[in-house]
């Protein structure tokens, strides 16, 4: 069974959504105890950036998805409706060799991490988001690429 890109979308939107929820929480705990109780919590403004980033880089994945990502299509769209499924299969199989090609240099890039400095958590919990928003690409990719081969075997014009 072929997983689609609503069901991952919506996962992925419901965790960025939480994540987000945890961020604006723990600011506004980080706010409360700074400013009305003059007690700081040290570890707030480092775990909302570690949350933030989680949610932005799923929130790419959501993007693109359902296509919400940039794309200049000025030029693919002014070819033949065939050329244009062609060109699009052509431009999705680069993503997918360039998704592919990010998963070594990330992995290596992991493994030289430290601890952070308030939470003292191993960065790699912090920045592993890094291989699992790859990963949603090449998912998302690969459900694009089977649908835009169907489409163009299906495909009756000229």
């Amino acid at each position: 069974m072929i997983i689609s890109n609503n069901t991952l979308s919506k996962i992925e939107k419901i965790i960025a959504s939480l994540l987000f929820g945890m961020v604006f929480f723990i600011v506004i705990v980080g706010v409360i105890a700074r400013y009305v109780f003059i007690r700081p919590i040290y570890w707030i403004e480092e775990a909302s950036n570690f949350l933030f980033v989680w949610t932005g880089f799923l929130a790419c994945a959501y993007a693109l998805g359902n296509k919400r990502h940039i794309r200049i299509s000025f030029f693919i769209a002014s070819l033949p409706l065939k050329l244009q499924k062609v060109a699009n299969i052509l431009i999705l199989f680069l993503l997918q060799i360039l998704f592919v090609l990010l998963i070594n240099p990330t992995l290596n890039m992991l493994k030289g991490l430290n601890i952070t400095a308030a939470l003292r958590l191993p960065e790699i919990y912090v920045y592993s988001i890094l291989v699992i928003t790859i990963g949603l690409f090449i998912v998302h990719n690969s459900i694009k690429i089977y649908y835009a081969l169907v489409d163009l075997i299906r495909y009756k014009g000229k």
